[in-house]
């Protein structure tokens, strides 16, 4: 019986997790809205193509040698960048998960950014946690501890729409000691827990003209929060007038949580939060 517990252990392997709640989706599939849903299913699948196996081995067939890997740390085959070979996503209706190797580190904080906000720019809050732990991870086919424990801290602890970092990946990346708490990139929301900060652009320079520069052509490449303000104020007021006023407070939050800590932390965009 060890030995086969022994077996069954052994396709896990230690990886860190982001995993991703679409949120409404049930609602808005109800109200008669799939062309919506098939964007919002397309956006996913082209920021995470790069990332499928599928897609890998299509570029190993045409690319060949180029593209082949020495046996050695990383495996036998797949890409150069241990980056590319070692990241794994998937995406089933409203959820989305990507892992890589834990030892890949900070990577994973900043691995689903762009997503989170292109949803939102869509009209679609975003709940998950980041984790670290045992997990099987081949495109969509996703199973073990970690899995389970991202799901408990998005169903059961998340609440609002916010994506929760764990306190073991916080530790295990020196984010989190008694000395100091973590800034920019994960913030304390003001509710009592450390989360993803979406907006986060860690890039500065000594000149204020060209970090003015660089923080507005950054914008305009990413519509970073260009026009969000409109998109959280318009759903707040139809929801509102709908009388669906517990949705209405996820965007609330949203609202919130933007207006304070997200603001606070990096000003520079204040004059985009408009």
């Amino acid at each position: 019986m060890n030995d086969t517990m022994s077996d069954e252990t052994t396709i896990y392997d230690r990886r860190l997790l982001f995993y991703l709640d679409i949120l409404g989706w049930s609602e808005r599939l109800a109200s008669g809205g799939p062309r919506v849903l098939l964007d919002v299913i397309k956006r996913v699948h082209q920021d995470t193509e790069v990332h499928n196996e599928q897609f890998r081995q299509e570029l190993v067939r045409r690319a060949g040698e180029r593209i082949e890997l020495k046996p050695g740390k990383f495996g036998t085959r797949g890409s150069p960048n241990p980056i590319f070979l070692g990241v794994q996503c998937g995406a089933f209706s409203d959820h989305f998960a990507l892992s890589m190797p834990w030892d890949f580190g900070g990577r994973i904080l900043t691995a689903g950014l762009k997503l989170i906000v292109d949803l939102l720019h869509l009209g679609f809050l975003t709940r998950g946690a980041i984790v670290v732990g045992e997990l099987y991870h081949r495109d969509n086919v996703i199973l073990g501890p970690a899995l389970l424990e991202a799901h408990k801290i998005e169903s059961k602890e998340a609440f609002y729409p916010r994506i929760i970092v764990s306190q073991e990946v916080l530790v295990e990346l020196g984010e989190l000691d008694e000395d100091r708490e973590p800034d920019g990139l994960v913030i304390n929301d003001g509710c009592g827990r450390y989360v993803l900060n979406p907006f986060y652009f860690g890039i500065s320079v000594q000149d204020p003209a060209q970090e003015q520069a660089l923080v507005a052509s950054f914008e305009s490449l990413n519509s970073h929060l260009t026009g969000v303000k409109n998109i959280v104020d318009t759903n707040i007021r139809d929801l509102e007038a709908a009388g669906r006023f517990a949705q209405a407070e996820k965007w609330h939050y949203m609202r919130r949580f933007i207006e304070g800590p997200v603001l606070n932390a990096d000003p520079r965009f204040r004059p985009y939060w408009k």
